[in-house]
């Protein structure tokens, strides 16, 4: 392999190294354009993934959904936004979603007792720091 192929190999992996970088462009502001009752689709669409040549965002992820005795569809996605105090920290926020429809949304933590009437089992993400 010639100097020049080898550089242009180098330069290609390095591009696609940085394409393929998350950023994190969502922010805990963005919680004020949700409401109890809105649909799963609208929340994807507030926090949808985005990949482009110059940055990968991550958006919201459904982490765990089943459906209960009665029927009822019970889902619950995550998304880590930027803490406004703390531009380096990423916080997750979980989002309960009940047959489609939004019921709550919070950090992990505060979910505890809550969690036990649906029987949400599962470890939640520690918060991120970017350095």
């Amino acid at each position: 392999m010639t100097v020049l192929a080898r550089a242009v190999v180098a330069v290609a992996v390095a591009l696609v190294g940085c394409a393929s970088t998350p950023t994190f462009t969502y922010t805990e502001g963005n919680l004020g354009n949700i409401g109890v009752g809105d649909s799963r689709e609208r929340i994807l669409a507030i926090f949808p993934s985005k990949i482009t040549n110059e940055e990968v965002t991550r958006g919201m992820t459904i982490r765990a959904a089943r459906k209960d005795a009665s029927g009822t569809l019970i889902e619950v996605g995550e998304v880590l936004l930027l803490n406004e105090e703390d531009r380096y920290k990423l916080t997750p926020y979980w989002f309960l979603f009940e047959n489609g429809r939004l019921v709550r949304w919070g950090r992990p933590e505060d979910w505890q007792a809550f969690s036990a009437s649906y029987q949400i089992d599962f470890t939640p993400s520690a918060p991120v720091f970017l350095y």
